[in-house]
């Protein structure tokens, strides 16, 4: 089955775009960014790997060249740790008596959450973060705060023979929460609807390479490695046809190298170039 050479085949189906005419929407879209003031509400991509892409939000701070810097918000901390509020409790307590009756199961300790008033709980669930406006409401009237301001950790207790036990405050090492972030300045939006069309492209794409056929697949993965060879169109098409022509293309792995290109079998060790 003849195919022809589309090393961007996913991609321009999934958008209804070239390479090239994207790249120019990314221009535009930098462009008029930089122009976004300090203090503008903008939604970015939190991707964690290719498969999982989230819309996130945050306040921009600072503009450079290519990049812009975001100020992360969070909702205020209402833990009570034995009914003093997590900001008000020390950072550690003094050592007291373990209760008696103690045993590794007692409870040293309750954390508990404030209650919002319930007018303020009625109109912060109806905030639609997908909406600038009620987000930069929320901020205005503090039912989200910058995470500068957020005591992220959390109670332990500390146990010392003949001294009893006391409460402190840590945090865990894998335990983040960045109070700003660092985005591309052709991804961040100031309309959700645009920030939701950028992910829903991005599935697109990964779903049509899900879908290929293992041979459509083969040749796509060939054509992409092709595309970043240092050749002429005469070349490459000449080292495509080489490719094509041989058995098995589904067990077939390509690589660039030294502007070339350089093939195996998935099976095998050693690299093979193909001379054009």
């Amino acid at each position: 089955m003849y195919m022809p050479y589309r090393p961007n085949w996913a991609f321009e189906e999934a958008t209804g775009r070239t390479k090239e005419e994207n790249a120019q929407l990314l221009l535009k879209k930098a462009a008029t960014n930089r122009n976004l003031p300090i203090g503008t509400i903008a939604y970015y991509i939190e991707k964690h790997g290719d498969s999982d892409w989230r819309i996130s939000w945050g306040k921009i701070i600072d503009h450079y060249p290519s990049v812009v810097v975001l100020e992360l918000y969070d909702r205020f901390d209402t833990r009570q740790v034995n009914g003093i509020p997590f900001d008000d409790f020390p950072w550690r307590t003094p050592f007291k008596k373990l209760p008696k009756g103690w045993s590794y199961d007692t409870k040293l300790y309750e954390i508990t959450y404030a209650e919002y008033p319930k007018e303020i709980k009625n109109e912060m669930n109806s905030l639609n973060f997908s909406n600038p406006q009620d987000i930069q409401k929320a901020i205005d009237k503090r039912y989200i705060v910058p995470r500068s301001e957020i005591d992220y950790s959390h109670i332990e207790v500390e146990f010392k023979t003949n001294e009893g036990y006391r409460l402190y405050k840590t945090t865990y090492r894998d335990d983040y929460h960045p109070a700003t972030t660092t985005e591309n300045i052709w991804e961040i939006f100031t309309d959700y609807a645009d920030a939701q069309k950028y992910c829903d492209e991005h599935y697109a794409e990964i779903k049509i390479e899900a879908n290929m056929t293992d041979y459509e697949w083969s040749v796509y993965q060939i054509d992409r490695t092709l595309s970043t060879c240092l050749y002429d169109e005469t070349r490459r098409m000449a080292a495509r046809k080489i490719l094509l022509e041989m058995d098995r293309i589904e067990d077939i792995e390509t690589k660039s190298s030294f502007g070339g290109i350089q093939w195996r079998y998935c099976n095998k060790v050693r690299w093979n170039d193909i001379n054009v």
